[in-house]
């Protein structure tokens, strides 16, 4: 008989760090003085994120905003792991989870495409790593204790993902995956925003990689959500678990809930989801993520049993970095739809809130269609295309002086992907014509060069609007605007969803200058 253990965290909503604060500004010699000169010290230098206590927020804000450099403020708030307490499991019950997916009907590739985990650190004293190949440390590894569910959360998710196969304990989805593993800083109940915004940057440096996320708070925060936007830029694939906040009156958790991040929920044992499981537009995929059994770091009789989204997540995580590892000619966003569309539909048929577009199916994915790729995301916002803002060289432009005419076809998803900016230059002199052909009711603005954002009704933005169309239906919408100016025009074409229930959508677009 197996002595069993429980696992004793629990899941609480995020809270802010009392005094901490962190400031987004416009990169640069003079933002850096101002900050430093308060006390600041920077989070991420590439997208010019810095935290700073409440006093120094004081002083270096006014002098920020008087220059034009401040982008926003906000709490440096405490996000707890997506963990839920766990019960004894059942000696013919261990690894249930590897069997659900299909890992068991495939033999895993090599190391391959990593899998960064981005959590509380790793025990390398645990028998399952201590001699394990393919693993890259990427900050020092703190102090880990088996009894604490918040300091051996990291190796549990780790474990689930990718323990290896050595006779030992458990094996993870992709056991014998590269593993890279970022061990972010505690603060009473979990990691503050900014360690989390350290983690994805560091852990999208090396670009394609599987970057897992098994934490999740309600409150949207502008610094993590560029840090996940930074990090698909850069060509990663994002994957947070959905929460565990569904009897707390099920708000949005994030990161999960950020558009462009595959968002994990939970299921159990007969396929339904689980009690605590966030559910809402924002997740993609189920996976098993109750009584996962974790083994003891040193003696293999004892085990505890670990729930939550915390542990659905990995197991995403994995089958991704799997599936993009036997793929290399895929981009994220590819490797994303054919893990949604080769999932095992189960809970209401189609896409449901509580387990996306189903159970995720490691088999199938790797046999499933490969879809066409999608053309220069992200790109939601006229920040996230233009130079000089959120990226410093911004989107290539669809048309240019030398190239005058394009025809592109694309996707929109509802919340995976609402809004399609793109940079358009119209030559002095000439007509900027577009004819946008949907599958559902979409609708198509041309905003000026100084429009700063597409999401704003306000009387300001709509000053900034050059042309639109917006036709009842499936018809095509033609917008037309001609550059009366003696220089050429960097405009922003928008491509939007206009009283649509379509959860996804596409078009082409034809332009020409």
């Amino acid at each position: 008989m197996l002595a069993l253990a429980a696992a004793t965290a629990s899941a609480r909503p995020a809270t802010h760090l009392p005094g901490a604060q962190l400031v987004g500004v416009f990169p640069g010699a003079r933002a850096e003085t101002i900050l430093r000169g308060a006390g600041g010290s920077p989070v991420s230098r590439r997208l010019g994120i810095w935290s700073l206590s409440s006093a120094g927020a004081g002083r270096a804000v006014p002098a920020l905003r008087r220059a034009r450099l401040l982008r926003y403020v906000e709490p440096n708030r405490v996000i707890p792991s997506a963990h839920q307490p766990g019960d004894p499991l059942a000696t013919a019950d261990l690894g249930w989870q590897f069997y659900r997916v299909g890992a068991d009907q495939v033999e895993p590739p090599g190391p391959g495409v990593p899998i960064a985990i981005v959590d509380s650190g790793l025990d390398m004293s645990n028998t399952e790593f201590a001699t394990r190949p393919n693993i890259t440390l990427l900050d020092t590894q703190p102090a880990i204790s088996w009894d604490s569910a918040e300091t051996y959360h990291g190796t549990e998710v780790a474990s689930v993902a990718a323990a290896p196969e050595n006779g030992y304990g458990t094996v993870g989805i992709y056991p014998t995956a590269a593993l890279r593993m970022y061990a972010l800083a505690t603060v009473a109940d979990g990691p503050t925003t900014a360690d989390v915004v350290r983690g994805i940057t560091t852990a999208s440096a090396v670009g394609r990689t599987v970057i897992n996320l098994s934490l999740a708070g309600p409150g949207f925060s502008e610094s993590e959500y560029e840090a996940v936007m930074s990090a698909v830029k850069r060509g990663a694939l994002v994957v947070a678990a959905a929460g565990n906040d569904y009897a707390r009156g099920n708000p949005r958790d994030y990161p999960g809930a950020y558009p462009h991040v595959l968002t994990a929920a939970s299921t159990g044992k007969t396929d339904q989801p689980s009690a605590f499981s966030t559910g809402n537009a924002a997740v993609d995929l189920a996976a098993p993520g109750e009584s996962i059994a974790v083994p003891s770091p040193t003696d293999p009789t004892v085990w505890k049993a670990v729930s939550g989204t915390s542990f659905s997540s990995p197991i995403v995580a994995a089958a991704a970095a799997w599936l993009w590892t036997l793929h290399p000619e895929l981009d994220a966003a590819q490797v994303e739809e054919m893990l949604r569309e080769s999932a095992r539909d189960i809970n209401a048929p189609g896409f449901d809130d509580r387990t996306g577009y189903g159970l995720v199916n490691v088999p199938a994915a790797l046999t499933a269609p490969v879809p066409a790729k999608d053309l220069l995301e992200p790109n939601d916002d006229i920040d996230q295309v233009a130079a000089g803002r959120l990226f410093a060289t911004g989107s290539t432009p669809l048309t240019t002086q030398a190239k005058r005419s394009v025809r592109i076809t694309a996707t929109l998803d509802q919340n995976e992907d609402p809004e399609d900016v793109y940079r358009v230059v119209v030559p002095a002199g000439h007509t900027f014509v577009t004819t946008v052909t949907p599958t559902t009711n979409l609708g198509v603005i041309l905003w000026s060069p100084s429009a700063k954002t597409v999401f704003s009704s306000g009387a300001t933005e709509r000053k900034t609007e050059l042309a639109g169309s917006d036709r009842t239906g499936k018809r095509a919408e033609r917008v037309v605007w001609r550059n009366t100016a003696r220089k050429p025009v960097t405009a922003y074409l928008d491509v939007w969803f206009s009283k649509s229930s379509a959860r996804r959508a596409s078009y082409t677009a034809k332009i020409s200058t």
